[in-house]
């Protein structure tokens, strides 16, 4: 999975983006900040009324090394997570999952990390909601320490929105659907996550802000 947004240079900055967002719930300027993140819809266009752009984000701009450089506010090269299979311990492992090849359970290696940023949110006074699909695994258990979490099987489940200041939701289903070229399931994915963010959009406070990240399968 490759990310959406461009690495060229000329591009805004994703994360300069986000810390700014940040820096204006600190500040009381948003009343709340919300981050869905949409796996693989690139730039597929919904039907939704919102302004679109393009950012530069990390290098290697793929899934893994995003995601940890978001959470843990670091470059991959400090973090060493760059790519979806490392080898660690002389196995093959999902980094994102902590995961063999096999879908076994593996130690996961995170002890260098510093506390999330959902986690230094909490310390500074600002509440948090993590809700994702995958919020068992080893690498949500890191990245929402501290934040609501809510388990998601349906887009249905980001509702009632969460009271939080600051809310991140990951959403997979349509980077699956395009991986297994289920076109017609995939039209369907798309209604359903126009509709969702039209539901947000109606919902939402005056002084509130969401933000869509989205990302791009191969």
């Amino acid at each position: 999975m490759n990310s959406s947004v461009s690495s060229l240079n000329h591009k805004p900055s994703l994360f300069k983006q986000i810390q700014a967002e940040i820096g204006a719930l600190k500040k009381g300027k948003v009343e709340k900040l919300t981050l869905i993140f949409i796996d693989g819809l690139g730039t597929t266009p919904l039907n939704i009324n919102a302004k679109k752009e393009v950012y530069e984000t990390v290098f290697p701009p793929s899934t893994v090394p995003f995601f940890y450089s978001f959470f843990s506010q670091l470059l991959p090269g400090e973090h060493a997570f760059l790519e979806w299979f490392a080898c660690i311990d002389g196995e093959i492992t999902i980094p994102i999952t902590w995961t063999d090849v096999y879908g076994k359970a593996v130690e996961p290696h995170i002890e260098h990390l510093p506390a999330s940023l959902m986690t230094r949110l909490e310390e500074a006074g600002i509440s948090t909601a993590y809700l994702s699909p995958f919020i068992d695994s080893a690498f949500s258990a890191w990245a929402s320490e501290g934040s609501e979490k809510r388990k998601m099987s349906s887009l249905e489940d980001i509702f009632p929105l969460p009271k939080a200041d600051f809310t991140f939701i990951y959403w997979p289903n349509v980077d699956t659907l395009k991986h297994e070229g289920k076109d017609k399931e995939l039209q369907e994915e798309l209604l359903g996550i126009s509709g969702t963010l039209k539901r947000i959009q109606k919902e939402k406070g005056k002084d509130e802000r969401i933000l869509v990240l989205s990302t791009t399968a191969k």
